[in-house]
């Protein structure tokens, strides 16, 4: 309970002793503010109990193509995700880790039961390792993927209610990696993956295309080979047409057609204009497997190219909400979806989230701005969907607001300011 604090939005945490978390998980509340209006507001803080993994015992081994996880059942879960913990030393188990969702051999990645079925070689397919590098070449991950033979894997399993709320998980906020639930893939690296564990990407492609010239169809030559041209495995080498000729043939293979996609994903919006053409058949040769992940792509290679309404619409596709489709909305003039997807329960964390923003949202639609306040708005919207640095977030909030009549966008100019925290580079 506090006193004395105004109306507003508030960021709220506690402090708990540590050792009370070894079996405790946060159950996180769908905002990241309260919002205090009038008599007040209230956020609630709620720890639950972790569930078991009944399956895989730490340090399994999987000696085949599959693996199962599974886990016990946990009250009020409408559905489960599962996480592989990557590092970017896996043989050192140390380095930089992250936690993404694993999509099984059926190609889900929110599962309704108490257990899922992974195909080891999907799961190196899908997972793109994007650690920085030294700054002249990518990094073996970014080649290797992960599930390597001989390198153990975390497995951590959380549970979300209808809401997409996290209820708990298998791991609590105190813990360590080595004591959960992992597995490890039997075997040893090839010599050409050894090659690129080492940074030698030069030798891993005469190897590699060496193969290829006897085995045309030899599946390890191709998957590495999209990865390192479609990447560039140092500055100013990529080379796309190669790795868009290499995508058609493992893809006519293997059934999959998203490597190169999920390889030029990395890419940056200048890079996705000067290469649009290659972009665009390796995205034709995959229009019927596209998921969530690939119409985030889609919206920024539209965005890339100038096709604002494209963009919007393959974001509209997406399960979730962004930033972007907010702003694509509001540039569009649309502020009754705009505020929508401000409402909607798929929105992230954000203080934009607030009833003053959907207020302010929802009077653009019913009393329009100027045709000069809106032409000013839509600049600072536009800049917004390309990509804004943080650096010259403050100069380009200063310039609009010095523009602006309008105090409805007054507002959302604000607060867009304050979420970026561009008032750190004052």
């Amino acid at each position: 309970e506090t006193l004395g604090l105004k109306d507003g939005l508030y960021s709220i945490g506690i402090g708990v002793d540590s050792s009370l978390l070894s079996d405790k998980v946060l159950q996180r509340s769908n905002r990241q503010y309260t919002e205090l209006e009038g008599n007040g507001g209230k956020i609630d803080f709620i720890f639950r109990k972790t569930f078991d993994v009944t399956l895989p015992e730490p340090g399994q081994i999987v000696a085949g193509e599959e693996f199962t996880v599974s886990w016990e059942e946990v009250d009020g879960a409408a559905y489960y995700t599962v996480e592989p913990v990557v590092s970017e030393e896996p043989y050192k188990k140390s380095g930089t880790s992250f936690r993404s969702s694993a999509s099984d051999k059926n190609g889900e990645r929110q599962f309704t039961t108490n257990y899922a079925v992974f195909n080891v070689d999907m799961l190196r397919n899908q997972f793109i390792i994007r650690f920085g590098g030294d700054g002249t070449s990518i990094e073996p991950l970014t080649v290797l993927g992960a599930f390597l033979p001989g390198a153990e894997y975390p497995i951590v399993v959380n549970a979300f209610d209808g809401d997409g709320k996290l209820i708990t998980s298998s791991i609590p906020l105190r813990s360590y990696y080595d004591s959960i639930p992992s597995v490890t893939v039997e075997g040893k690296l090839t010599k050409g993956e050894e090659m690129i564990l080492r940074r030698d990407y030069t030798g891993a492609i005469a190897h590699y295309e060496n193969i290829l010239n006897d085995n045309p169809h030899d599946v390890e030559a191709l998957r590495y080979l999209v990865r390192i041209y479609g990447t560039g495995w140092k500055l100013d080498e990529k080379n796309l047409e190669k790795a868009y000729e290499y995508e058609k043939r493992y893809g006519s293979i293997t059934g999959d057609n998203k490597m190169l996609i999920n390889t030029l994903n990395i890419m940056s919006r200048d890079e996705i204009k000067e290469n649009s053409e290659i972009i665009g058949l390796a995205f034709e040769q995959a229009k019927d497997d596209i998921d969530e992940n690939e119409y985030y792509f889609l919206s920024r290679y539209y965005i890339a190219l100038g096709n604002y309404e494209a963009a919007r619409e393959m974001l509209d596709k997406t399960d979730s909400v962004s930033d972007k489709l907010v702003y694509l909305n509001m540039y569009f003039g649309d502020y009754t979806k705009a505020a929508e997807n401000l409402q909607s329960k798929n929105y992230y964390l954000s203080r934009l989230a607030s009833n003053k923003i959907i207020n302010a949202v929802r009077e653009l639609g019913k009393n329009p701005p100027t045709a000069r306040d809106r032409q000013v708005f839509n600049d600072f919207l536009l800049k917004l969907i390309k990509g804004v640095h943080y650096e010259n977030g403050q100069s380009l909030y200063d310039e609009t607001v010095k523009q602006i009549e309008n105090d409805n966008i007054k507002t959302i100019l604000y607060e867009i300011y304050l979420e970026n925290h561009w008032n750190r580079y004052v």
